[in-house]
């Protein structure tokens, strides 16, 4: 559980496509909770940066329905690796 933090507290706080830190930073924790402990298993498992990346960005378009950001989503899934060692 706790790498499911910290990768919620790098969606919140580098991440976060829909503003909710500038809008209502209240809720910032539990927006992000779900997608955090799918990341989290997705580091356990090994994936790489791309595959989490690739995930983000089907969260972002598909979930959220915003427009694409590659780049967002890759050094968010490189901050997010960091995080194991």
């Amino acid at each position: 559980m706790r790498l499911a933090k910290q990768v919620n507290a790098v969606l919140a706080e580098y991440w976060d496509p829909i503003g909710m830190m500038e809008t209502a930073p209240e809720y910032v924790a539990s927006e992000y909770q779900s997608y955090s402990l799918t990341l989290a298993g997705m580091v356990y498992r090994g994936d790489d940066a791309h595959k989490i990346s690739e995930y983000l960005g089907r969260v972002r378009v598909d979930s959220m329905g915003l427009g694409e950001d590659e780049v967002a989503d890759r050094a968010a899934a490189l901050l997010i690796l960091d995080l194991n060692g």
